[in-house]
């Protein structure tokens, strides 16, 4: 089994309890990066005023805009 049907199947249980809130339109970048000949994980630090999750240290990602999949998405909230 891939990664793709693993993942579609725990987010298809019928006990998927952990999702006690509902789904948002949004989008999280992993990206990785090469340094120096070494593969790191990119975050972001949210700023500390925001409103929500302020001062946390994040994927980068967010809301999606009405016009906008997914990859899209993701990809203006890591420019951003």
């Amino acid at each position: 089994m891939d990664l793709d049907e693993r993942l579609r199947r725990c987010l298809d249980a019928p006990d998927a309890a952990w999702l006690a809130t509902p789904l948002r339109l949004a989008a999280v970048l992993c990206p990785i990066v090469e340094h120096a000949g070494e593969d790191h994980l990119l975050f972001a630090v949210r700023p500390a005023a925001m409103r929500q999750h302020g001062g946390q240290v994040a994927f980068p990602g967010g809301m999606r805009d009405a016009d906008e999949d997914p990859v899209a998405t993701a990809l203006r909230e890591c420019h951003e």
